[in-house]
């Protein structure tokens, strides 16, 4: 088991249930409470699939999703939107 210890006063106040998803060795440091859906980084759930997406929001209530090999287009409300990511850390080798 780890864990990863980090200073709340380092971020704006108005963040309040803040958590961390590991995918990889990339760290994502992530916001539970969002008011609507806005382009970024978001930790999404995607056919019962939980993934880190790069998300543009579209007119017409549809969002683009950058996939690495194929993106692709979707309505809004087929995804679910389960966090919104704030910062990425990526720790280049070092010793453990």
């Amino acid at each position: 088991s780890s864990f990863l210890l980090f200073d709340k006063a380092f971020l704006p106040s108005s963040f309040n249930e803040i958590c961390v998803v590991d995918d990889g060795g990339i760290l994502y440091l992530s916001e539970s409470k969002f008011e609507s859906v806005q382009d970024g980084k978001w930790v999404v759930d995607f056919n019962d699939k939980i993934s880190v997406r790069e998300i543009t929001v579209l007119p017409r209530e549809r969002v683009r999703v950058e996939t690495g090999k194929s993106p692709f287009e979707c309505s809004i409300d087929e995804m679910k939107y389960i966090y919104q990511v704030i910062g990425t850390f990526k720790f280049n080798g070092g010793s453990k």
